[in-house]
């Protein structure tokens, strides 16, 4: 009995680690789709694709506060090969084509001019 109840810890602890986690939203970034305090489960197997809820370290890639968790939750907007560019008109384009972001609160608009190549195979 002990012995199947040890494996059955194993696995489970096994399936977080590689598979799926519970991951709390720690900031409000992501609103209205995700507030902060609310937990998701993170499917860690298959392909990331546009449009998907992604938890990623953004360690030397955004700014975040001394102390703050450096894990965050996002939507991804482009893959590998994609350009991504903002802000004209306050969108996002997408290899040329303006992103419908029905996910946004309405009076969310984006300021942060950028305009990127998503590296091929990422």
């Amino acid at each position: 009995m002990v012995i199947v109840a040890g494996s059955a810890v194993a696995a489970t602890v096994l399936a977080n680690e590689l598979v799926f986690a519970p991951v709390r939203v720690e900031s409000v970034s992501m609103a209205p789709t995700l507030l902060s305090g609310d937990v998701v489960g993170v499917w860690k197997l298959g392909a990331i694709s546009r449009g998907d809820v992604v938890e990623l370290d953004s360690t030397g890639y955004l700014a975040t506060a001394p102390g703050a968790p450096t894990e965050v939750i996002k939507r991804v907007v482009g893959v590998g090969g994609d350009r991504v560019s903002c802000c004209v008109d306050g969108a996002i384009w997408v290899n040329g084509e303006r992103q419908a972001e029905v996910y946004l609160a309405p009076d969310v608009v984006n300021e942060v001019a950028f305009d990127v190549e998503v590296p091929a195979h990422t």
